[in-house]
């Protein structure tokens, strides 16, 4: 049986037990960190949201409702879905 001396355990240091001979960065985990948003990033946020809203929702609804005065339902549907089509081909 081996008496333990070289075989590595959980706590054994990956790269060996010398010290690096630069000096290293501190680093803070994640969770100690403070990550409270800004004013501007919360109305960027907002905007970004209302923005897509009103593009992806409210457009194609007002248009379907605005094309089924003058054509028929199936059209209008379709031509009401153009807007968001082009949104979605664009982001893919």
């Amino acid at each position: 049986m081996t008496s333990g001396v070289n075989t590595p355990t959980a706590t054994t240091p990956l790269l060996g037990s010398k010290q690096p001979r630069h000096a290293t960065v501190t680093r803070v985990p994640t969770f100690m960190q403070t990550s409270v948003p800004n004013r501007r990033t919360i109305l960027q946020a907002f905007g970004n949201i209302t923005l897509h809203m009103l593009l992806e929702l409210v457009l194609p609804i007002a248009l379907y409702y605005i094309f089924r005065l003058f054509l028929s339902p199936l059209l209008s549907l379709l031509l009401a879905g153009v807007p968001a089509a082009l949104i979605v081909a664009v982001k893919w």
